[in-house]
């Protein structure tokens, strides 16, 4: 489906009459949310990659504790 000039130009002036009537506190709000999002989706990313981490050093630390216990 293609979108022709006419229908593409309604949906912009229904864009732009939807945004003018936005106040500042609506702006402020979408910037809000939109941020807390972010930063919840950075979160998970990162603990992910910390627990990853936090579990190899336990393997090598586990593995190691192994090799002392095998020259004894």
């Amino acid at each position: 489906m293609r979108l022709t000039p006419e229908a593409a130009a309604s949906y912009a002036g229904a864009a732009a009459s939807v945004s003018a009537g936005f106040t500042l506190q609506d702006y402020g709000v979408i910037v809000g949310i939109f941020t807390a999002l972010v930063t919840c989706v950075a979160h998970i990313y990162f603990s992910s990659k910390r627990i990853a981490l936090d579990e190899k050093l336990a393997d090598a630390k586990i593995a190691e504790l192994q090799s002392h216990g095998d020259r004894e």
